[in-house]
């Protein structure tokens, strides 16, 4: 018979693990953040969320600002005081220090809601944006990618068209695509 703290641990990762999936997916195809790898044949419990990102202290304050409490984690052994007495120096593991210089946990709890998490991630995106130079909202047209197109016989780009456009702007780091504003409300 399975105790009750062994389901409300079970119950936990399978909400870490949900929480992960949010994460994930809201970050999948954001140039500038690197997010954590698990190998198909491992069940990770999450006990933190972990990404990796350029400005690492930048976001880290940003959140800050904005009421986030993530988390700087991971300091190099061979950096520490204690290590160092040992002849330890910079560029020892230079494989952890580069994940310490790049790495943030995010807030990753079990009553972590909804509306919480989707403030977390609204914030790393918006920090990853202005890191990037570019604005959270973007009107594309046909001279930002030199696109030779134009509206085909009934009205509408063609799939390709809209793939080359998409194909283009991912490539370019572009986050979100915003035509309405120049061609009215976009289907």
């Amino acid at each position: 018979m399975e105790s009750h703290n062994s389901s409300a641990q079970k119950k936990n990762v399978e909400i870490r693990r949900d929480l992960v999936g949010k994460y994930n997916e809201a970050f999948a195809n954001i140039p500038g953040i690197k997010t954590p790898y698990e190998a198909s044949d491992v069940y990770h419990a999450y006990h933190l969320y972990v990404i990796q990102v350029e400005d690492r202290f930048g976001l880290y304050n940003f959140l800050r600002e904005n009421n986030i409490f993530a988390q700087v984690l991971y300091y190099p052994l061979n950096l520490m005081p204690y290590y160092r007495q040992f002849g330890n120096k910079e560029d020892d593991l230079p494989v952890v220090e580069d994940y310490y210089k790049h790495c943030l946990a995010l807030p990753m709890f079990p009553t972590l809601t909804d509306e919480q998490q989707q403030y977390v991630i609204s914030k790393v995106k918006e920090f990853i944006c202005k890191l990037m130079s570019i604005s959270s909202k973007l009107v594309l047209g046909t001279v930002q990618f030199g696109l030779q197109y134009g509206i085909n016989s009934a009205g509408r780009p063609s799939i390709k068209q809209v793939s080359d456009i998409l194909n283009n702007a991912k490539t370019g780091g572009i986050l979100i695509l915003d035509t309405s504003s120049v061609y009215g409300n976009a289907e």
